[in-house]
């Protein structure tokens, strides 16, 4: 009796098993064609309407957390001077960065969306950490440095103006 009980309790656990097996993959399939229909009307709507932030901003995100990040960051190279002191713009390009492991282009897209928030203090603190970071060329970290120092300077002459 306790043997049959055994087999029918170890039945039911494989079958609840399975039934969560199915539901995952069902759920994931669902997730995997949500995510196709949505970046499909992102770029449709994109051809309707370029220069609409909402859709560029959705469409790099989208890309991003579909593990898309080399397309993200072109299209948001592609709008780049369109939405220039958004820092929407910024915090998207450094999400894409994170996922490709560039620390100092991230660290930098941080310090400018920073900046563009209004705090030079947290941008500075950013722009430092990409100094200190290991990769970059040396055009990028003579790039970094250098609006490093406009930032600080912007600082200190918001501070001396008692701002």
């Amino acid at each position: 009796l306790r043997l049959k009980e055994k087999e029918q309790s170890l039945e039911e656990e494989s079958e609840r098993k399975l039934q969560e097996e199915e539901n995952r993959r069902y759920k994931e399939e669902e997730e995997r064609r949500l995510v196709l229909e949505a970046k499909k009307l992102y770029e449709q709507n994109l051809n309707f309407f370029p220069s609409n932030r909402s859709f560029v901003y959705g469409l790099a995100d989208l890309y991003i957390r579909t593990q898309q990040t080399g397309e993200a960051i072109e299209l948001l190279k592609k709008n780049q001077q369109k939405f220039s002191q958004d820092p929407i713009l910024y915090n998207l390009f450094a999400k894409g960065y994170a996922n490709q492991g560039k620390k100092l282009l991230q660290y930098e897209n941080l310090a400018e969306a920073a900046y563009y928030n209004f705090n030079l203090k947290e941008a500075i603190m950013r722009m430092d950490l990409a100094i200190k970071a290991n990769d970059g060329d040396f055009y990028q970290k003579s790039r970094v440095e250098s609006r490093f120092k406009q930032i600080q300077r912007e600082l200190e002459i918001h501070t001396s103006d008692n701002w």
